[in-house]
């Protein structure tokens, strides 16, 4: 893990000492971390709705059948039998 120093302006420290304080956190890093954590996942959001639209509009509809998801089962086992040969 990294250590990284930084100045807070006194509102900034008091909201993280407030959000630490409620979720039990010992110290602000926990609080700074988990703040860190919840813009990356906003950021991927965007990628991960942009790759499902891509794959929706690509137009390969299936109906999930059973027959469809054995299919899929026998084309990923030919697969790795394939690797492994």
């Amino acid at each position: 893990m990294t250590s990284v120093a930084i100045s807070l302006g006194d509102e900034a420290r008091e909201f993280l000492d407030r959000r630490a304080q409620a979720r039990g956190y010992s110290d602000l890093s926990w609080a700074i971390e988990e703040l860190v954590e919840e813009a990356m996942e906003r950021q991927a959001d965007p990628e991960l709705e942009a790759f499902l639209l891509e794959g929706v509009q690509s137009g390969g509809e299936h109906e999930l059948t059973p027959e469809f998801w054995q299919g899929v089962e026998e084309e990923a086992l030919s697969l790795v039998a394939a690797k492994k040969a």
